[in-house]
């Protein structure tokens, strides 16, 4: 068995519940902050070392990781998953999660989920799911459209009305109702303003694609497209 603190962070907006266990499994502390890193590390470098921390991957896990990685020997973000017999086993509250986690890592059994390492990459990950959310609205979109068609019994696809001088001849095989054809109208200005936007947001992930070397060589490789080689690498 591993000598040394292990450390159960469990994460909220507003506070942290943290839990220590030593390597015999017994719980020497249980502390409570605010979500900011000073706090945070203020208790953890209380905790002699060695010591390793634990939290679960979720939106503060990448900000939390870049800045509290140094302070503890071995950092860990789990996947949560693996660790749903936390919620499972006994009453659920902060302080039990914490000790909880603390007792999966000591005893080896958290599964880590990759955590990069610079702000300039975290930022380029999640600029890619950004691109990617402004193409599944864009998407829904035009399929919430074509569904309106074929409650009327017209069958089309998004590329029936991506060109904007086509849409004419499809109102024109809708019911004679104004008021449904403006709707339909303003659907489509909807869709025209998401396309515009993913057109923004990809020449702008293309530019930053551009500047990375390691997506410069995935690109060379047959197959793989600026958009492909930097969600590869993201």
């Amino acid at each position: 068995m591993k000598r040394g603190h292990f450390i159960g962070m469990d994460t909220h907006c507003q506070f942290c519940e943290l839990a220590v266990v030593n390597h015999s499994g017994a719980v020497v502390r249980r502390e409570r902050c605010a979500t900011c890193i000073p706090d945070v590390l203020k208790l953890i470098e209380q905790v002699p070392r060695p010591r390793s921390l634990v939290i679960e991957e979720g939106p503060l896990a990448s900000w939390l990781w870049r800045n509290l990685h140094e302070a503890v020997d071995q950092l860990v973000v789990s996947e949560p998953r693996r660790n749903r017999l936390i919620a499972k086993d006994g009453d659920k509250d902060d302080d039990l999660d914490a000790e909880k986690l603390a007792q999966l890592l000591r005893g080896g059994y958290v599964k880590a989920v990759h955590q990069v390492q610079t702000l300039e990459r975290a930022l380029l990950k999640q600029y890619v799911s950004l691109y990617y959310h402004r193409v599944r609205q864009r998407v829904r979109e035009a399929l919430r459209i074509s569904s309106l068609f074929r409650q009327h019994g017209v069958m089309i696809r998004e590329r029936a009305f991506v060109a904007e001088a086509d849409r004419a001849a499809l109102l024109a095989r809708l019911p004679e109702v104004c008021r449904f054809q403006e709707a339909v109208a303003q659907c489509w200005t909807a869709y025209d303003a998401l396309v515009e936007q993913e057109e923004q947001w990809r020449k702008q992930l293309l530019a930053m694609a551009r500047q990375e070397e390691v997506v410069q060589r995935f690109q060379a490789v047959p197959g793989y497209g600026w958009l492909r080689a930097v969600t590869f690498y993201a």
